[in-house]
């Protein structure tokens, strides 16, 4: 749509979805989205923004991360030893 705005389209089904996503100017990360969805998988869709039901006005959910850890080597002879 423009610099900071996005259509991101996803099959869903037979059918697609769009998604509303917006940037972050600065730091490129998503600050905004919003789609229409169903709860729960069945009924009318409802306007789901940035992890909010529009209707409740809260998060359907919260993460938090006790620790994050970047660029760090991997022994990839682990994942190929399988189960």
């Amino acid at each position: 749509m423009d610099a900071d705005t996005a259509f991101l389209v996803v099959p869903f089904g037979q059918e697609q979805e769009r998604f509303l996503v917006r940037f972050d100017p600065t730091s490129g990360q998503i600050k905004y989205w919003e789609v229409m969805r169903y709860r729960g998988g069945v009924g009318d869709k409802v306007l789901w923004i940035n992890g909010t039901w529009f209707d409740e006005g809260r998060p359907w959910a919260n993460f938090a991360a006790e620790q994050v850890v970047y660029n760090v080597d991997v022994d990839v002879t682990v994942a190929a030893k399988g189960p």
